[in-house]
Formats: structure tokens, sequence, C-alpha cells
């Protein structure tokens, strides 16, 4: 009979060099963190995750701006400026939405965030305040 490999959660057996039986619970591991500390980290997971979506605005500025350049003529003078200086301003518009398109889309590439990033920064942050993390001099004193 084959058995399953043990779950998270389940107990495994085994006997120790004194012939005893060990029972080994396989749990998750217990994050510790500061109600303050943890409303900081939750605040930068969730700023960063706004900014993973900052590229839509300027994509539709671009898409927007093209569109127009491509369907109009700009034959009339309008609001007292001629023809070819609206089609000026509206090339300058679309080489400035282009450059915050590039800007965007760079800044939400960069940022990789994952709920497996978060939890490690709240483990860090449980590591720090155990005194676990460091050098030596700086680790608490050992519970008496």
């Amino acid at each position: 009979m084959v058995e399953a490999p043990p779950k998270k959660g389940d107990a495994s057996y085994s006997l120790d060099d004194r012939g005893q039986i060990a029972v080994t619970y396989d749990v998750s591991s217990i994050i510790i963190v500061t109600e303050d500390r943890l409303r900081v980290r939750l605040m930068e997971h969730l700023a960063g995750l706004a900014s993973k979506g900052g590229w839509i605005a300027p994509a539709g500025v671009l898409v927007t701006v093209v569109g127009t350049l491509a369907t109009s003529t700009f034959n009339k003078d309008v609001l007292g400026l001629a023809g070819p200086v609206w089609n000026a301003v509206y090339v300058i518009a679309g080489l400035l939405a282009f450059i915050w398109l590039l800007i965007a889309t760079f800044k939400a590439v960069r940022r990789n965030l994952t709920l497996d990033g978060f939890i490690d920064r709240c483990k860090a942050d449980t590591a720090t305040a155990a005194g676990l993390e460091g050098p030596p001099a700086n680790r608490l004193p050992p519970r008496p």
C-alpha cells in the first residue's frame, strides 16, 4: 500500500535514537507584527498596486491624440489660432503623452508586487522585532 505524502498540518511519525516514537507536525509559520507596522506595509503594498495601473491614463490620452491627428485636417481657425498651430499643439501633446506612457510603463514593470513578497516583508519585520536579524550585538538577549 502506497501512502500519500503528509499535507500541511498533518503529523508524521518516526522512531528516534532511543526507540521512542517521535511525532512531528508540519505547521505554517507564525508572523508577529505590530498593528502600525502592518498598516504601513499594507499602505505601501496598496500604493504599489495602484501604481501598476498608472499606465492606463497616459495610454488613453495618447490614443485620443493620435485619433485626433489621424482624422482632423486642421483647416479652420479656432479660438484665434490657425490650423497649423492646432496641429503642432496636438503633435506636442502626443509626444508628451508618449513620454508619460513610457515612464508609467517603466514604473509599473519595475515594481514586482506579489503576495509572497508582502508576506516576506512582514516576516522580515517579525525577525527584526525579535532581534533575530543583524549583527549579534544588536540582538535581544534570550528570555529567561
